[in-house]
Formats: structure tokens, C-alpha cells, sequence
């Protein structure tokens, strides 16, 4: 009998253990722990976006961007890059080139012979466009059967310097500098050269040293007397050919790639113009054309 009950007992408490587990609802249960691991993700994805914005973005905010500046039609350009000038040399002789060169949409330098027949028209078309203006200053060259023109400075007409420069500087009203026309003798005699820089300084003006001799002592004076100044690096039409021409410019884009800026001297000749037209895109060009004025120190 004690053990029939003691059976019953055993069977009465599973049946009940059996109906408890039966009234579990496991769908909540699922549910229940799907909400506790979306909260649990939530609070970290928080916590990493937080993190984001307060750590990371601040060092990305500290890294400087590259230097820009806003052209007047809206385009915005960099300006880090490296930095190239061309003079368009003996300005003044050639009138329908010379006004398309100014024409162009390139930031050209234009350096003016003071007697030349177009150079007062020519001078000011290029002042109203904004391009840099410097005097081409006619100087003695070494071959006398060469002709420097009229106003050339001469070494033993000392006494004519400081009259005939101030002539020469009038003839050119807007010019901010000055380089020299020939000049192969002038230019290494360093009584002229610093009688004519100390000339060029008292009227605030910078000296590019046209370098038509390799002993010019024009660029290493001025430096030695803290004038501003600089140095032609290439000439750029000396074979009057456009396929030429265009190897030249090339090549004065990778100097200034190179050593960070470069200036080139042309002329107004018809195939330069044509070389400049065809051979720089200035929107895709690996440099930036400046006024020479930007490249002196």
C-alpha cells in the first residue's frame, strides 16, 4: 500500500512539473532576448559613433587642406603647385601678334622696348588686362654689328645712364620691373650693373636678369644688395618652330616641377603664339602661371 501511494505521489508531481513546462511561452522568451541583443547592438553602434565624432573627426579636422582660391568666373583653383613665368620679350615692334599674346587666357609677363612704335597702345591693352609689364631695357651687347636700339645704355656712357634710363622708364609707364635687352656686355661689367640696380631700386622696381651671358653679374649684384630679382632659366623660341617651341615649354613646366618655379623668356613670333595656344591647357597643366613679379625675391 505505502508503495502504491508513494507511485502516485511520483505521478501526481510530474504531471505537474509536465504542466508548468507547458505554460512557458518560448515565443516570448525568443522575443524577449531578440530585444535585449538589438538594445545591447544599439548601445555600441552609439557608442562607436560618438567615439567617431568626438576622436577621429576632430584629428581629421586638424590635417590642413590643400591651399585654394577662387578665380573671378567662379572656378576654384589650387595653388600649391609649382610656379611658372613667361616674358614675351621686344614688345612693341610686332602690333597685331602682340595683341593677341595679351589676348590670350594665359597669365603672361610682357616686357616693352621704349621706343617701339606700339608700345604705348600695346603697354596699356596689357595694364587693363592685368598683366605684368616690365621695361625692355636696351643694353651693350659684346657684338657691336648688333643694334640694342634706341635708349640702349652703354658701359663707357656713364655719365648718360641715370638720364637715359629715366627716359627709357617713362616710355613704359606701367612697368613694375625691368630686364635687359642684350646686354652681353653691359651685364658683366659690375660698375654699370650696380650703378644701373641701385637705379632700378630707387624707383621701387625688381630686375630679371635676362641672362644672355653665362658671366652676367646682373642677378648675383642684386641679390648681394637685397634688390628683388630673379633669373631667366630658358629661352623658349631660340628655333622658330612650333613642335620646338613646345619641347621648350615642357621643359620649363618640369624645371619648375622640379625646383618649385621656373621663368621662360619667348617672343612675338607667329609660331610662339601658336605653340602657346596649342601646347599649354592651363585647366590640366601640372603648374600655374603667375606674373613674373610672383617669382622675385
Amino acid at each position: 500500500m505505502a508503495r502504491a501511494r508513494t507511485r502516485r505521489k511520483k505521478k501526481k508531481t510530474a504531471s505537474k512539473n509536465r504542466s508548468r513546462f507547458s505554460r512557458i511561452d518560448f515565443k516570448k522568451i525568443v522575443y524577449t532576448l531578440c530585444l535585449l541583443s538589438f538594445l545591447v547592438f544599439s548601445i555600441g553602434v552609439l557608442t562607436y559613433v560618438i567615439f567617431f565624432r568626438m576622436v577621429v573627426a576632430a584629428e581629421l579636422e586638424s590635417v590642413p587642406n590643400p591651399p585654394m582660391c577662387e578665380e573671378a568666373d567662379g572656378r576654384v583653383e589650387r595653388v600649391d603647385l609649382p610656379e611658372c613665368a613667361i616674358i614675351i620679350d621686344d614688345m612693341g615692334y610686332h602690333h597685331e601678334i602682340g595683341k593677341k599674346m595679351i589676348d590670350l587666357p594665359l597669365n603672361l609677363s610682357f616686357s616693352f622696348l621704349p621706343h617701339a612704335p606700339y608700345t604705348s597702345e600695346l603697354e596699356n591693352m596689357a595694364f587693363r588686362l592685368g598683366r605684368t609689364i616690365l621695361l625692355h631695357l636696351p643694353l651693350q651687347p659684346k657684338d657691336n654689328t648688333w643694334d640694342p636700339g634706341p635708349g640702349a645704355l652703354y658701359v663707357d656712357e656713364q655719365a648718360q645712364q641715370e638720364s637715359l634710363f629715366l627716359q627709357n622708364i617713362k616710355m613704359v609707364p606701367h612697368a613694375v620691373g625691368v630686364n635687359n635687352h642684350m646686354g652681353s656686355f653691359y651685364s658683366e661689367d659690375k660698375t654699370a650693373m650696380t650703378s644701373l640696380l641701385e637705379l632700378i631700386d630707387a624707383r621701387r622696381l625688381f630686375y630679371v636678369d635676362s641672362y644672355t651671358t653665362p658671366n652676367s653679374l646682373g642677378y648675383t649684384l642684386a641679390q648681394q644688395k637685397e634688390i628683388r630679382s630673379a633669373r631667366r632659366h630658358i629661352f623658349l623660341d631660340n628655333v622658330e618652330e612650333v613642335e620646338a617651341i613646345c619641347e621648350r615649354l615642357s621643359e620649363l613646366m618640369r624645371i619648375a616641377l622640379q625646383h618649385g618655379q621656373a621663368i621662360g623668356i619667348a617672343h612675338p613670333h607667329k609660331e610662339t603664339l601658336t605653340a602657346l595656344q596649342s601646347c599649354i591647357d592651363s585647366k590640366r597643366s601640372p603648374v600655374k602661371f603667375v606674373g613674373v613679379e610672383k617669382l622675385v625675391n
